[in-house]
């Protein structure tokens, strides 16, 4: 048995396939060509498939995403991006691509163009569009988030301009979330159990994102039946 855990951003993807005692039985990285999503999703892909040769992907019982907090927007159908990540945060650089980007802007409020990070836009390539989800963690860092409701915040939203219509279904953390599709996944249907921002990844993982994306995933999978169970990083 074994979990399998994604952590990506601009500058670099690690894969990595972690055992229920914590032991890392496999990893790999992969630096992006580009700065375009196409090309982080292709370095994605390498890095697992280089991890999935070295275990038996049916012993992998769930998949954990954790992205870094950049901006990016793709379009619902065919998952082409039309611009590349933007660093930095979130609420400003959707007020640039209004500002600057109208043409790109009112395909976002027309709901053409999902908006999203980077976690939120594995997700949707792994499922191919059919899921576009964000856990309160990585919203949180959003300012969009209210903090009462652990929902998306109608008035942040209004105030910011942000169509609510256009940001990720909020999800739990961990949990079945989701399955990837074999057509876009390496082959594989894999239940997405973990969903989780890099920062809380990290406090999980002792530092390392990839590690506690696995873990946060096989809370998801049943593997620990809570954080007080995770093995010491």
């Amino acid at each position: 048995m074994s979990l399998l855990a994604l952590a990506a951003g601009p500058t670099g993807v690690v894969a990595a396939a972690v055992a229920p005692d914590g032991t890392v039985v496999a990893s790999a990285e992969r630096v992006p060509a580009g700065p375009a999503p196409d090309e982080l999703w292709r370095a994605v892909l390498a890095a697992a498939g280089e991890v999935l040769a070295q275990v038996e992907p049916a012993d992998v019982v769930g998949l954990g995403i954790t992205g870094a907090p950049a901006l990016v927007l793709w379009d619902r159908d065919t998952l082409g991006s039309p611009r590349t990540i933007a660093t930095g945060p979130f609420v400003p650089g959707l007020r640039h691509v209004a500002e600057h980007e109208p043409h790109t802007w009112a395909l976002v409020e027309a709901d053409r163009y999902a908006v999203g990070d980077v976690g939120s836009y594995l997700l949707a390539r792994a499922t191919r569009g059919l899921e576009h989800a964000t856990d309160p963690t990585a919203a949180a860092r959003t300012t969009l988030l209210d903090p009462t409701t652990r929902d998306w915040s109608e008035e942040r939203c209004a105030a910011a301009g942000v169509p609510l219509d256009a940001l990720p279904e909020l999800v739990p953390t961990w949990g079945l979330l989701a399955t990837t599709e074999p057509s876009t996944f390496l082959g594989l249907s894999l239940p997405v159990t973990g969903l989780v921002a890099a920062e809380s990844a990290a406090a999980h993982g002792g530092g390392a994102p990839a590690l506690g994306a696995a873990y946060v995933a096989g809370l998801g999978a049943g593997v620990w039946a809570s954080v007080d169970d995770l093995p010491t990083a």
